[in-house]
């Protein structure tokens, strides 16, 4: 038999794909290759000659799943988020898709207590000021606990950042409308309180956490209306897509000190522009969509893609098949 191509654009010298390299390597069904493509058409002429792809570049569309059906017979999202990728599209092509769900969800969580500690307490403007030769370097700041905080959203990272805020005195709400009874569980038995509707998530928490997926529906979502009806002297964190939260709407929130500070591990265009106010604002803190960057994150989610793609084989889909379905009696021919 023919062995299966396998092809993740990634450049072997700057991603540590070691361990999905040796799972591949060591199966003699596949032929794995890692090799960075920037250019989109030329990523796309390269996905046309690959049977599996690990999908790590721009979007996912008519086009580009029209040209790769012929061939492709899997793709997988290296990572959880898939908003640059239309699903509908791929399923009409047959094509089976899925992402790495849950993979980086503890990285991320730990990158959103890190912000919302950072943003309590100052700590990396106190940094900064000793870097320049002040000292000591103090600004107002508040303790963790005592606080209400609120998750807009809760799936795998949510949760998890529930089970890190444990060893803190906190009251914990979340609104999220698509709750399963196996989340409302998990909530009841955490002590974290379901509301019923975002606005009122924004009346009482003094600190707010995002963990929704970028859509039509949540685009922007997080806006004029929700700053106005927040505390004032809100904590922001986002962690998840930048283009949830309509960032004018939030400089003029913090302008107006309605939110006292924000903690951003994404912005609505990355790489940003350098005028971008959001980089500039002392009480603002700007990650570089680091959140699911750890050794640990990684190797969970190259064993998750390597699963993924042995089950397909074998003629199965595994959970993180989005569209499974829907194209359910897909099989690899």
């Amino acid at each position: 038999m023919e062995k299966l191509t396998v092809w993740v654009n990634f450049d072997q010298k700057e991603v540590d794909v070691s361990s999905l390299k040796k799972y591949f390597e060591s199966d003699d069904r596949f032929s794995f290759s890692a090799e960075r493509i920037t250019d989109h058409e030329q990523a796309i002429k390269r996905a046309e000659q690959t049977d599996i792809l690990i999908n790590t570049f721009d979007a996912l569309g008519e086009e580009e799943f029209g040209r790769i059906a012929k061939r492709t017979k899997l793709v997988i999202r290296y990572g959880t988020g898939y908003d640059n990728v239309d699903v509908s599209v791929a399923t009409a092509h047959g094509i089976p898709f899925g992402n790495c769900a849950g993979a980086n969800a503890s990285s991320v969580a730990e990158l959103a207590l890190i912000h919302i500690l950072n943003c309590g307490r100052n700590f990396i403007r106190s940094h900064k000021g000793g870097q320049a030769g002040n000292w000591p370097v103090v600004f107002p700041s508040t303790e963790l606990d005592g606080k209400t905080i609120g998750l807009v959203g809760f799936g795998n990272i949510a949760k998890q950042l529930v089970r890190m805020l444990g060893c803190f005195s906190v009251k914990i709400v979340t609104f999220d409308p698509y709750l399963d009874k196996e989340t409302q569980a998990f909530a009841k038995d955490n002590r974290v309180t379901i509301l019923n509707s975002m606005k009122e998530l924004f009346e009482i928490c003094d600190i707010i956490s995002l963990h929704i997926p970028m859509n039509p529906m949540t685009e922007k979502i997080i806006n004029k209306e929700m700053f106005d009806s927040a505390k004032s002297g809100l904590i922001l964190v986002n962690t998840c897509r930048g283009g949830v939260i309509n960032e004018k709407d939030l400089i003029d929130a913090l302008q107006s000190k309605k939110v006292r500070s924000a903690g951003l591990d994404v912005l609505s265009v990355e790489p940003p522009t350098l005028d971008n106010p959001l980089l500039h604002m002392e009480q603002v803190s700007v990650s570089a969509h680091m959140g699911g960057s750890t050794v640990e994150s990684e190797m969970r989610t190259q064993k998750m893609i390597y699963e993924t793609v042995g089950a397909f084989v074998n003629g199965n889909f595994t959970s993180n098949i989005i569209n499974r379905d829907q194209i359910k009696n897909r099989r690899l021919k």
